[in-house]
């Protein structure tokens, strides 16, 4: 090879280098579709009708509650608008220390077979942008809640998932919650413990992803063990258990 062709050559390398390194600086700072479209719905809504919405999922959330006291079955509705709200109106205000440091304004979105959860992630001196995750939600065993986490991603650019989940779970173990991880079908999956007590006076039965919503429905603790029914998620059954891979 010439030197000219040579020349030509790493020229033509470099150039490909720096537009592949652009493109990832682009896309880094970059929002996922569902996290830019629930803000511009909220800063076209009318505040009053947002804050209505806050309202009615700090009902919602009121109700079950009392219900999950006092009946033997129960169940409540979750709408992502009315979610979305509540994190807009009510998280920063008054629940600003559930957040973790560098952490705000999150954002779901809620589809048949997965949640989007987006939030604003600050770190003075290293990056500041959207991260975002795609989450599938079941019932492993009998108040125990499976986060399976099917991809993680800063601003457009995918990014590991072991490490960042392995920090969520211990700062979850830090605040008091029971979490383990396991790994199914190549995904990790975090294992939430509901109910600390030996003989939890609840369980819950079931968490179902609707368009738009979700349903959650369960019943009052029987003497003896519990059949639970494979949660429903898009038309296609999930099994009860999670095995380690």
């Amino acid at each position: 090879m010439s030197w000219k062709k040579l020349a030509v050559t790493v020229t033509a390398l470099l150039i490909a280098a720096a537009a592949g390194a652009g493109g990832l600086w682009w896309a880094l700072f970059q929002s996922p579709d569902f996290y830019r479209i629930v803000l511009e719905q909220e800063r076209r809504a009318d505040p009053v009708a947002r804050k209505a919405e806050a309202k009615r999922f700090v009902h919602r959330t009121m109700k079950l509650v009392d219900d999950i006291r006092n009946s033997d079955v129960w169940s409540q509705d979750f709408t992502e608008d009315e979610i979305n709200a509540w994190l807009a109106e009510e998280l920063h205000r008054k629940f600003g220390e559930w957040l973790p440091p560098g952490v705000s304004e999150p954002r779901v979105q809620i589809e048949p077979d997965a949640i989007h959860v987006g939030f604003q992630y600050d770190e003075p001196g290293q990056w500041s942008g959207i991260v975002s995750l795609r989450v599938l939600p079941w019932i492993s065993e009998p108040n125990q809640l499976a986060l399976q986490i099917e991809s993680i991603r800063a601003g457009l650019v995918p990014v590991p998932v072991d490490q960042i989940v392995e920090g969520l779970a211990e700062q979850a173990c830090a605040s008091g919650w029971q979490v383990e991880l396991k790994q199914r079908d190549g995904y990790d999956v975090a294992l939430v413990r509901l109910a600390t007590e030996d003989k939890p006076s609840a369980e819950l039965d079931g968490v179902e992803l609707r368009d738009g919503s979700l349903h959650v429905h369960g019943r009052a603790s029987l003497a003896g063990p519990i059949e639970f029914e494979p949660v429903r998620v898009a038309g296609h059954s999930v099994p009860e258990s999670t095995g380690t891979q």
